[in-house]
């Protein structure tokens, strides 16, 4: 039997997510799937990825393989809180940052903030040099 999953998305509804092929987006969806675990403690959320006529692109999935994890996928579908928690939020910013110094930062974000078993996806990226999606603060920027 293939498993269940119901495809959440890639960052919190109300939130920008980065576009298809950019090297933090696996990284940020990391981010959006832990945000989702702490919310829904008995969920089972995995990130997924998908191939796109673009590039590759990734989203939380939260798998069904039994009533209390099926609760939560619906829960998390229909409510994830619209944006990113304290947590995430601080987690993004650094891990922004980091991409902006180098890509040893962001192997160092990725040991500290990112689950165990996203560690060598993310930090396998080539994460270097992505200064022109930042601003002077380190964020994201619209351009």
């Amino acid at each position: 039997m293939l498993p269940r999953y119901l495809n959440i998305g890639s960052t919190p509804c109300e939130e920008d997510c980065l576009v298809i092929g950019h090297p933090l987006a696996q990284a940020e969806c990391q981010l959006y799937r832990d945000q989702l675990k702490r919310m829904y403690p008995e969920g089972k959320f995995v990130v997924k990825g998908f191939p796109h006529d673009f590039g590759h692109y990734y989203e939380v999935v939260a798998l069904m393989e039994d009533e209390a994890q099926t609760e939560a996928a619906w829960a998390a579908e229909s409510d994830d809180g619209g944006v990113w928690d304290a947590q995430a939020k601080a987690a993004r910013k650094v891990l922004f940052a980091a991409a902006a110094a180098d890509k040893t930062s962001v192997e160092q974000f990725v040991a500290m903030h990112i689950s165990r078993e996203a560690k060598s996806d993310v930090a396998n990226k080539h994460i270097t040099g992505r200064k022109e999606w930042l601003n002077d603060n380190g964020e994201e920027s619209a351009t």
